[in-house]
């Protein structure tokens, strides 16, 4: 972490200067992004898998890719009263605000006559990244997976990384169970974007993909855009908090805590 301290002075900007300047991707990123890609679009489940026992310590077959529905209500089922009701909070609260800003079709006819408008389709199959791992992102199932479920996606598939014996964070796969979704894969990484992007023998393809990662995953969202389509590219995260004397301290640590859990 770097602090600044603020002073009306050239040093103080230059070096603020410094810290938000664009940071390109290093090029052994891009090259191990690219063969992974490469390899996936080649061999299909065969790679996918190879790289999830490579990254992840997880050796999993083609079938035991796919999360079974009885081990998502088991999840489910595991969690404390307290743990299933903040999560069921937030879905409520994060579906509420959404709700205020769907669009609206709407169609009206102009100077010459002409019929002209706006018509909202969802689309057809969206793949969430949900970073997993150590660090498992329930908030990440809630703001990706409550809004695909809350636009009518008719195919929603997540795909997040196991641990190395193969299994999803108990939390992780009640949140998405709370949702309603139902199609899980136990892919991570680079491997898990291609996989969503060129489609597999036990992943079909998608048309868009959302959610953040690290950046090899934002590498990969960024190489097979063309293919389909991305929603940004969010993460890792670079925060920055600006504070003065009458700023609530817990407040900033609060801020620079959340982060520093988050990746």
């Amino acid at each position: 972490m770097q602090t600044l301290e603020f002073s009306d002075t050239p040093k103080f900007f230059n070096a603020l200067r410094r810290f938000c300047t664009t940071v390109t991707v290093s090029g052994d990123v891009s090259e191990v992004v690219t063969a992974v890609l490469a390899d996936v679009k080649a061999r299909g489940d065969k790679a996918v898998l190879d790289y999830t026992q490579k990254f992840d310590g997880a050796q999993l077959s083609g079938q035991a890719m796919r999360v079974d529905p009885v081990e998502m209500k088991a999840a489910l089922k595991s969690l404390s009263v307290a743990d299933r009701k903040a999560i069921r909070e937030s879905i409520a609260l994060v579906k509420a605000f959404h709700k205020k800003t769907l669009p609206k079709n709407w169609k009206t006819k102009n100077a010459q006559g002409g019929i002209v408008g706006e018509r909202f389709y969802p689309i057809q199959r969206v793949g969430l990244y949900v970073p997993g791992g150590n660090v498992p992102l329930v908030s990440t199932v809630i703001m990706t997976a409550v809004l695909a479920k809350l636009v009518k996606n008719p195919e929603i598939c997540v795909c997040t990384p196991p641990a190395a014996d193969g299994s999803i964070a108990p939390g992780m796969l009640a949140a998405l169970s709370m949702v309603g979704i139902d199609e899980v894969y136990k892919v991570g990484g680079v491997q898990a974007v291609g996989a969503m992007a060129y489609g597999t023998a036990t992943v079909p393809a998608v048309d868009k993909i959302f959610g953040p990662g690290n950046a090899f995953v934002m590498e990969a969202k960024r190489q097979v855009l063309g293919t389909v389509g991305i929603d940004l590219l969010p993460g890792p995260s670079e925060v920055m908090i600006i504070a003065d004397a009458g700023a609530n301290a817990a407040h900033v640590a609060a801020d620079l805590i959340a982060q520093g859990r988050a990746w």
